[in-house]
């Protein structure tokens, strides 16, 4: 990165950078980041949507330049709040999209009183804080981050698979290797898992990456290791239904096609007895 920012013929305006990836979960070296930055005079605009709540946040010593963050995520918050940052030195060139009264007053003003928003949100983050602080806080960032870390190793573990990368780079959240069985190849569908783990209300993301598929585990206050047994669990007892779907379906399809072209049969027909005999088979 260092090699491209002072490039001969670099001409960067803005860098941005997140603070947690999504949907890999990879807390960023920021401080290196934003540093190497000032050095060519370049400001950083930070993502921390997935910070406010999973880390601890100094945003004076941090020195980005902007920084975005959303409330409703970690900090269990309303939807539609957020934190917008600015130092002091870049706040006279940023402008609200949308004029409010309050506009020539100050930076502050300029962002309130736009229209007819509803500010409950808003009102409601002192109390989300207050609650946040009372559940533990600092304390309760640093349990969260303890037990996705024991969460990847134990899935890791149970699947026989591996962490996208050493927990020492995440902190709550955590990605983790499903069964091969589950994504054959890079162009598997990662809907079918998800699905399947919603109906045994399991809800987290699933999504591939250079051609591996991984679910990516979130621990907040109200989870615990029973919440990730039962996550290692269902995906296991999900591999050979799984593997028994696809077969089936990929024998139905050869069917209906030499069917087709050996007897000429109209298809409509083909595919109500292909589906009738799939569940069934399935049941």
């Amino acid at each position: 990165y260092q090699r491209r920012v002072h490039g001969p013929h670099t001409q960067v305006s803005l860098a941005v950078f997140q603070h947690i990836t999504s949907p890999t979960a990879i807390v960023m070296p920021l401080a290196e980041l934003i540093a190497a930055c000032h050095l060519r005079g370049i400001p950083v605009l930070v993502d921390g949507a997935h910070a406010l709540g999973q880390l601890p946040l100094d945003l004076s010593s941090l020195a980005a330049d902007y920084y975005v963050t959303n409330a409703h995520k970690w900090l269990c918050a309303l939807r539609g709040t957020a934190v917008l940052y600015v130092r002091q030195e870049r706040q006279a060139a940023i402008q609200p999209v949308v004029t409010s009264w309050g506009a020539e007053v100050g930076f502050h003003s300029a962002f309130i009183w736009q229209g007819t928003l509803d500010y409950t949100p808003w009102i409601c983050l002192d109390g989300a804080i207050r609650f946040f602080e009372w559940a533990g806080g600092r304390a309760l960032m640093v349990r969260n981050t303890q037990l996705a870390h024991r969460a990847g190793q134990y899935l890791a573990e149970a699947w026989g698979t591996r962490m996208l990368v050493p927990p020492d780079l995440c902190a709550a959240m955590v990605c983790v290797e499903v069964p091969a069985s589950h994504c054959a190849d890079g162009a598997c569908g990662f809907s079918r898992l998800h699905e399947d783990l919603l109906r045994a209300n399991i809800d987290t993301p699933v999504f591939n990456f250079l051609g591996r598929q991984y679910v990516r585990v979130s621990i907040h206050m109200y989870n615990d290791m029973e919440d990730v047994r039962r996550l290692a669990a269902t995906v296991c007892s999900l591999k050979s239904p799984f593997f028994v779907r696809t077969l089936l379906e990929s024998m139905c399809a050869i069917f209906v096609h030499i069917f087709n072209r050996t007897f000429c049969s109209p298809i409509s027909t083909l595919k109500k007895k292909k589906k009738k005999k799939k569940n069934s088979a399935l049941i």
